[in-house]
């Protein structure tokens, strides 16, 4: 393209992962075929969310209907550095036929909320560099990064307490009444993070003579807010199917629905979008009859409950290698060891991309000559378990 080679943003994280209070840092490597007369080279780093969705409203009127599509768009705007790398506004030079390496860093504030692509509104942090060039169009390079704003499970209040839930049916059909579908759901706690399985101790009692089968799945539920409307998606993350029993039977099971990659809970700082999950387990009844339906709230966290840490795999020592996420139940340091006075040492998560996949990241600003992957998934910390 018109003497420009190679332009693309690289990360020093290879996972293009961190933390509020972290060190971002790369460089933008340029090869040219050709010089290239420039004003300058400019870097814009920024964190915004946004919520886009619109509403149909019909009316009539004189007998005649009318449909009218109104959009709402909110914004929120988180930080927006930019400085020039090369050169600057006003100035006039040559960059010479040769590869060209530009490092960059900045430090992240404090408190940004977690990345999220969503089907109404998203929380996206960029990296876009700039051919500053007099008279013509501008070259422009784009890069997508994940931040992660940790939520302790540890420091939550009432996800470490164990869960009781009971419901019981009784079929009728015409003048007869059957015995009645007990069912009884035990968990040791409402919070678990990505990667982990939520133990499900699941009994049934089935006294009427119809068969039934017990299924669980995990819901995903966001909330969009807009100029005082809202909207809300409601997504089914994963699901297990646990047991089945026949009629006038009884089962008990442990069941174990292991939790994808996927944001944490509440997206903290952020105030127009909300996340929050539910596991609902059914016991879906044969024949005509409504299902039997248990739920309860269930928050995802980055840092998994003490209880659970010795369950983890591969446990490392309390230091990692230089140049490494430095990672401890208390929190992310960008170049300390890992602490560990308050909690057992755990190994750190990989970073998975979100269950849901990569969405076009294309927006407003972009043009046919802006460059990168504008295919985007965040990467959310996932750990492993022992099993």
């Amino acid at each position: 393209m018109g003497g420009l080679g190679l332009f693309q943003i690289f990360l020093d994280n290879p996972h293009g992962v961190y933390y509020s209070g972290q060190i971002l840092s790369g460089h933008v490597e340029i090869q040219l075929t050709a010089p290239k007369r420039l004003r300058g080279i400019r870097i814009n780093i920024k964190g915004e969310a946004e919520v886009k969705f619109s509403e149909r409203e019909t009316t009539h009127r004189n007998r005649e209907r009318r449909t009218t599509h109104t959009t709402y768009i909110t914004t929120e705007k988180y930080f927006n550095l930019e400085t020039y790398l090369l050169g600057g506004p006003g100035q006039d030079l040559t960059l010479p036929v040769e590869r060209h390496i530009f490092p960059f860093s900045t430090v992240l504030p404090p408190g940004l909320p977690s990345s999220f692509e969503g089907k109404y509104g998203h929380v996206r942090y960029t990296i876009k560099v700039t051919l500053d060039r007099p008279w013509k169009f501008n070259h422009e390079a784009k890069a997508i990064f994940t931040v992660i704003q940790h939520l302790d499970l540890n420091t939550e209040l009432n996800v470490k307490e164990p869960v009781q839930l009971s419901a019981d049916k009784y079929l009728c059909c015409l003048w007869c009444r059957s015995g009645p579908i007990l069912a009884v759901l035990t968990l040791p706690a409402t919070g678990y993070v990505s990667g982990q399985e939520i133990p499900m101790d699941m009994k049934v009692d089935n006294a009427s003579n119809k068969s039934v089968e017990v299924i669980a799945h995990l819901l995903q539920t966001v909330h969009f807010y807009a100029h005082g409307k809202s909207l809300r998606t409601v997504m089914k993350l994963c699901e297990i199917n646990i047991g089945s029993v026949t009629g006038h039977g009884s089962g008990s099971w442990l069941g174990r629905l292991k939790i994808p990659a996927a944001p944490p809970s509440f997206l903290r700082n952020c105030h127009i979008i909300d996340i929050n999950y539910t596991l609902v387990v059914t016991v879906c009844i044969s024949g005509l009859h409504i299902n039997l339906t248990m739920e309860t709230p269930v928050v995802i966290g980055t840092v998994p409950l003490v209880m659970y840490q010795p369950f983890l795999s591969n446990p490392l020592p309390p230091q990692y290698s230089e140049g490494e996420i430095q990672h401890s139940a208390c929190g992310i340091e960008p170049s300390a060891p890992m602490d560990t006075s308050n909690y057992p040492v755990t190994n750190p998560p990989t970073y998975e991309e979100c269950m849901q996949g990569k969405k076009d990241t294309r927006d407003e600003d972009d043009n046919e000559y802006t460059r990168g992957n504008m295919e985007f998934a965040p990467r959310y910390p996932t750990y492993q378990f022992q099993t």
